[in-house]
């Protein structure tokens, strides 16, 4: 059985590098430069009463709809820039928005569940979200002091996604259930904030809170896809006052600091249109890890050039993992061990990736034996098995079927199909060697 499984492994590679890629791309949703956009005319020290939404607009559309709302004048622009609080990437003049931890706070409907979102073509909207399930948003937090010692609702969408500040001074990601990390927040610095279901399926989706480029919370689970409370920043969700059994919007839970560059945003394919809006990868949809990457295909230790130095920190990095509260997470940190797709762990994907990369640069690649060396006694066939991965992917990407063909196959059923069944089996794989 275990030769057999080492040959499968080696016979359906083919199909797996043509369709295998970094792939990323989410689609916003909706994004909330908190007074940067022209058509807010910000200046410091005011209340903003609207924050639109950047990203889509349309003509006699949503902009009401997903507008940011301040109804009691109690939120104020903010100074963000190099003359003021200094948000990194931020140029001369930008503005955030201040909740003074009291009463501020902004409302929006929410985005939830995306496919009966306000823009969903199944609420009236125009964008078909059908069937659209994986979805999350990012954004620049700057908490003052103290932290701790109260909880601090940043943003809630529904009361199902969230990011709090809790009592203990900890960041905490709502997914469904509310998850503890033992990241600490630190106060008066700017941080980096993502919360995001990754599993376009909806069912065992893997769920990450990210702080500055690192997954320091995780949960497998879902969420309730019939919460149809409003998203607020600020302060906690809740209804109008007219359910007892929820609490008022806007009461408790407040934040105190300054928020920017919200973006909310969805992945996956409609059912209606097959609409692709992306799937998630950290190296291509974090904003952090985005910037902090050196751009430089195979790039492993990130110094800004590929060299024999990566192919040493890959191999010696191969079959690594990094899980989070037991979850498999890639993130900034693990790119440093090989895991060039950020799944959280360097595997057969990760090979495909640096080889191409290595040939593409006119380097040799990374023989089979140097994979193995630390591996007691390897079989026979599984040293023929990955030779013949190295002698396919030469071949393949030689004839520039890997590097042109691989967005296109992966939209093809039976390849999808054939990788789908192999990632399952990889996980036994990866057990089993």
């Amino acid at each position: 059985m275990k030769d057999e499984s080492i040959l499968l492994f080696a016979a359906i590679l083919g199909a797996l590098i043509i369709a295998q890629g970094v792939l990323g791309d989410h689609t916003a949703d909706r994004l909330y430069l908190m007074g940067d956009d022209p058509n807010e005319f910000a200046v410091f020290g005011m209340p903003p009463y609207t924050t639109v939404d950047s990203a889509y607009t349309p003509p006699g559309g949503l902009g009401d709809e997903q507008s940011l709302e301040d109804f009691f004048g109690t939120v104020l622009y903010a100074n963000v820039g190099s003359t003021g609080l200094a948000r990194p990437g931020a140029a001369a003049g930008e503005s955030g928005l201040e909740f003074n931890g009291t009463n501020a706070y902004l409302q929006a409907h929410r985005l939830g569940y995306p496919h009966s979102s306000a823009a969903s073509t199944i609420s009236g909207g125009p964008l078909d979200y059908t069937g659209i399930w994986a979805r999350g948003f990012q954004l620049w937090v700057y908490a003052k002091s103290p932290v701790g010692g109260a909880d601090q609702d940043i943003v809630m969408d529904t009361d199902q996604h969230g990011l709090r500040i809790n009592t203990s001074g900890k960041w905490v990601m709502t997914y469904g259930n509310a998850y503890q990390t033992e990241a600490d927040v630190k106060p008066n610095t700017w941080h980096h904030v993502m919360v995001v279901d990754s599993n376009a399926s909806g069912q065992d989706a893997n769920a990450y809170l990210y702080v500055d480029g690192i997954a320091v919370g995780a949960a497998i689970g879902s969420y309730d896809a019939s919460s149809n409370l409003p998203l607020i920043v600020g302060a906690n969700t809740g209804d109008d006052g007219s359910d007892p059994n929820l609490p008022d919007l806007g009461t408790q839970n407040f934040f105190k600091g300054v928020l920017d560059d919200l973006e909310l945003f969805v992945m996956g394919t409609s059912t209606q249109t097959q609409t692709d809006y992306g799937i998630f990868n950290a190296g291509e949809d974090n904003d952090y890890i985005v910037t902090a990457l050196s751009g430089i295909d195979g790039d492993v230790n990130q110094d800004g050039v590929l060299n024999s130095l990566d192919v040493d920190d890959f191999i010696a990095g191969w079959m690594v993992e990094n899980r989070v509260m037991g979850v498999l997470a890639g993130d900034l940190t693990t790119i440093g061990f090989g895991d060039l797709n950020f799944d959280g762990v360097n595997d057969i994907h990760d090979l495909a990736l640096i080889q191409n990369a290595l040939i593409n640069a006119g380097m040799n690649t990374i023989a089979a034996e140097d994979l193995i060396a630390g591996v007691p006694e390897p079989p026979t066939v599984l040293l023929v098995a990955l030779m013949t991965t190295t002698i396919l992917l030469e071949w393949m990407i030689g004839t520039c079927i890997y590097e042109r063909a691989y967005r296109v196959a992966a939209k093809s059923t039976p390849l999808l199909l054939v990788t789908k069944h192999f990632d399952k089996w990889l996980q036994n794989f990866h057990a089993r060697f």
